[in-house]
């Protein structure tokens, strides 16, 4: 029953994060832009557009920062209903009727988001059967992907048959009380999920120490001093999750399919997100078979390989159908990648090198939150003075975090919690790296 509990909450947890933080943007991004008259080319237009997408990271990083505390002092049941209530007021974000209204409304939807990525995975460390921990770990993932995939194809119908149109006239060619219902109707099923996950705070315990839901996760665990070397690790996962750079693949796909010569653009979308997906899928089968070591290292240089080469395509490559399909491939092998390696396994791997109910995972989870809201909120303009030089910059964090881990990292699969924080506070990790 506990498996099913902690495959319940994390699943929820993760296709409302997933539809409602990362997947409903490129189609929002059409509607806001012609709601709010972001329309022009200028730079300001394009910060401003850029701007309102961001600012449900700037709410999602003080939840996730805040979710250490939250649950300490009111439980993990307290804590999701506390998610899902503000969650929840992201309702207003379909009736927002300036772009300071929907500014706001955003922040405060995520930070239930980030609550919520705070509350679910630490939730499944405490209390999945060790045999299922890495499975149920991934799960978020999983049905992140899930979720992205949901709302782009929700978002492909809701859009019109016009949805690849120029911004001006898409705008045009919609009144603002037709674009207000879409906007509207796209955000629906991320609030239902959200009222959802509410309601199973009431069958989950609250307390990773007493079987009484009603009393506060306790912090005793927490007083185990966390290894300098578990910090790095979480550090550098955070890195390799986000400043390698899959949220200016997600939020800004159409324009990558637009470079390419592609009309279909919310086709494209669709594509991404199915493929991100099925190598979600793929990698929720190997996690616990393989091991954590194994998948994320392959999966790093995959990364550092894709965007390095991504980035120097344009300067190599002059004929444009080669060009096009050259970078068709690497977008696939990117995807695969970071699916297989830091999209599944940094939530997985920080719960197991952190002394349970020690808020070091929350400060890691807002801090891959920061890198999310860097990510999002500079790539629009760096893409229009690097153009495809700018995936240079994610490469070399890739590469970057590929030596790290290669060096510090052990195997962290099957390791009692307790012996492994002895080998993370140990001068070296080697022995361990091949287990």
């Amino acid at each position: 029953m506990s498996a099913l509990i902690c495959a319940a909450v994390n699943s929820l947890g993760g296709f409302i994060f997933g539809y409602f933080a990362v997947g409903i943007h490129p189609a929002e991004g059409t509607i806001w832009a012609c709601m709010y008259n972001l329309t022009g080319a200028d730079t300001g237009h394009v910060w401003l557009r850029s701007g309102i997408t961001t600012m449900v990271n700037v709410g999602a990083m003080v939840g996730a920062l805040g979710g250490g505390h939250i649950i300490k002092n009111i439980g993990y049941r307290g804590a999701l209903i506390v998610a899902s209530i503000f969650t929840i007021s992201g309702i207003w974000t379909g009736f927002a009727s300036s772009y300071w209204q929907q500014t706001f409304a955003r922040i405060l939807a995520g930070f239930g988001l980030g609550l919520i990525t705070s509350t679910t995975p630490s939730y499944v460390d405490n209390f999945a059967p060790a045999a299922w921990r890495g499975t149920l770990g991934t799960l978020f993932q999983v049905f992140c992907t899930l979720g992205i995939l949901a709302s782009n194809i929700f978002g492909y119908f809701l859009m019109g048959s016009d949805r690849d149109a120029e911004l001006k006239k898409y705008c045009k060619a919609h009144s603002k009380q037709w674009l207000t219902r879409q906007n509207l109707y796209l955000i629906l099923p991320a609030i239902f999920l959200a009222v959802l996950l509410g309601l199973m705070a009431f069958v989950i315990k609250s307390s990773d120490t007493d079987d009484d839901p009603l009393i506060p996760a306790s912090s005793t665990n927490a007083r185990i001093p966390t290894p300098k070397k578990s910090w790095a690790i979480g550090i550098m996962g955070a890195i390799a999750l986000q400043l390698t750079g899959i949220n200016a693949v997600m939020f800004f796909g159409t324009n990558f399919f637009k470079d390419a010569g592609f009309k279909q653009l919310m086709l494209g979308q669709i594509f991404i997100g199915t493929w991100n997906f099925i190598t979600t899928m793929i990698a929720l089968t190997q996690v616990d078979r393989f091991g954590r070591r194994k998948l994320l290292l392959p999966s790093l240089f995959g990364l550092f390989s894709s965007l390095f080469l991504l980035s120097i395509c344009d300067a190599l490559i002059k004929d444009n159908t080669t060009k096009v399909i050259m970078n068709f491939v690497l977008l696939v092998i990117y995807i695969a990648s970071f699916e297989a390696g830091p999209g599944c396994l940094f939530w997985v791997i920080c719960n197991e090198i952190f002394p349970t109910g020690s808020p070091a995972f929350s400060t890691m989870n807002g801090l891959q939150w920061v890198f999310t809201l860097i990510v999002t909120a500079t790539f629009p303009g760096l893409r229009d003075i690097m153009h495809t030089w700018v995936f240079m910059v994610y490469s070399v964090f890739a590469g970057i975090t590929f030596v790290f881990h290669l060096k510090y990292l052990p195997e962290t699969k099957g390791i009692d919690k307790k012996k492994l924080l002895s080998i993370l506070n140990s001068p070296s990790i080697q022995g361990y790296n091949t287990r």
